[in-house]
């Protein structure tokens, strides 16, 4: 009888262990919104399947692009004397990101239902980002506009990381998944800042350098964050 009993709590281990796994199988892509506390972004998520049935393949990527321009109070008579690329100053930021790694999934039956998971892993991170700044300084000689000064500001940077991150997945139904992740990050960043200044003048309608710089600069960087995203997911 013991043995009946011992066989019939093996199969039924074994069973649920299966439909746990079962439930975890199969390709997943949704979006997740993270990095709440500078503005935020959405980042692409997609996941697939290992040779272990609670480890998943994970990538994310994200493009951002943001522009926003700033016109001076011209008077009517000088905007036909003054060359377009003085007319307004810009600023320009692009990003891309890309992250991959492996998420080790463990189901937290005894706690609640057979749909909740806890996971965690490692994951790298590349990134590149380019910000173009301007700013125009405007020169008045007897309230008259005699000189217009623009300063052009571009860095490039490349970012490298590795995060630790920890997270709840939820299957709300048999296709979608929501979830909420934690997680520490830390990394390096190589960057290079070129400075340019020029000048317009109003009488010789005519522009010239005023100085140029280049640098570059290395740094170390690390944040942890309690909520780091959250996603939502579609399985197929």
């Amino acid at each position: 009888m013991k043995k009946l009993i011992t066989l019939t709590l093996l199969i039924f281990l074994g069973y649920s262990s299966s439909f746990s796994q079962k439930k975890l199988k199969g390709k997943e892509i949704g979006i997740d919104l993270r990095n709440f506390n500078n503005n935020g972004n959405i980042n692409f998520l997609i996941r697939k399947d290992t040779k272990d049935s609670l480890v998943k393949k994970r990538k994310n990527f994200s493009f951002s692009f943001q522009s926003n321009s700033d016109f001076p109070n011209y008077q009517a008579s000088d905007l036909n004397n003054i060359k377009d690329e003085y007319k307004s100053a810009t600023d320009n930021y692009t990003s891309i990101n890309f992250a991959w790694g492996k998420e080790h999934f463990l189901q937290l039956d005894d706690i609640s239902s057979k749909d909740l998971y806890f996971y965690h892993g490692f994951i790298k991170t590349v990134g590149l980002s380019n910000q173009t700044s301007q700013n125009l300084s405007l020169n008045y000689n007897n309230n008259s506009l005699s000189s217009i000064n623009k300063s052009n500001n571009n860095t490039a940077s490349l970012n490298l990381g590795l995060s630790l991150l920890g997270g709840l997945k939820y299957n709300f139904s048999p296709k979608i998944a929501i979830g909420i992740e934690s997680g520490l990050h830390g990394g390096i960043r190589l960057g290079g800042t070129e400075n340019k200044t020029t000048q317009y003048t109003m009488s010789d309608k005519i522009s010239k350098d005023l100085n140029s710089t280049k640098s570059n600069s290395t740094s170390m960087f690390f944040n942890t964050n309690l909520i780091n995203a959250i996603w939502f997911s579609y399985k197929f």
